[in-house]
């Protein structure tokens, strides 16, 4: 009876050291995907700062060219009143609309920005870009309108 409970005992502590090396290799593999994992987050938020230091940079070209461009647009129609002739000419101006001489701000990127949302962000950049060159494409004929008069 003794030998009984002797080879039960140990039997369970035999299967106790089974179960107890089976959960450490399973713990074990837990943490290294834990760590994997944690890695792929620390790139992602790495990626993600890059992408938002690019998207500001772009956003800060972006407003350089626009001014930029208001200034050659203005200097081009000052230009055009210059004229080398005898002739008098008398000129009508046409008011250009305010809105076609707004600034063309895009929206400022969240401080948070997923992946998604930047591909989003991107088309509403591109938006913003279409929408300036439309306004000056509209100057550009208004001008057209004035040379083409004379």
């Amino acid at each position: 009876m003794i030998s009984y409970f002797g080879y039960s005992n140990y039997q369970a502590r035999k299967q106790l050291k089974k179960e107890k090396s089976e959960l450490s290799e399973k713990i074990e593999q837990l943490q290294q995907a834990i760590e994997k994992n944690n890695q792929i987050i620390a790139d992602n938020e790495q990626s993600k700062r890059e992408l938002e230091n690019q998207s500001i940079s772009r956003q800060e070209q972006i407003m350089n060219n626009s001014k930029i461009m208001i200034v050659l647009i203005s200097l081009c129609l000052c230009l055009s009143l210059v004229a080398c002739t005898t002739e008098r000419k008398i000129y009508v101006n046409q008011p250009i609309p305010a809105n076609l001489l707004s600034d063309c701000l895009p929206n400022l990127p969240p401080q948070s920005m997923t992946f998604g949302y930047s591909l989003r962000y991107n088309e509403h950049l591109l938006n913003v870009i279409e929408k300036c060159n439309a306004d000056k494409r509209a100057i550009r004929e208004i001008s057209n309108v004035h040379l083409t008069d004379d």
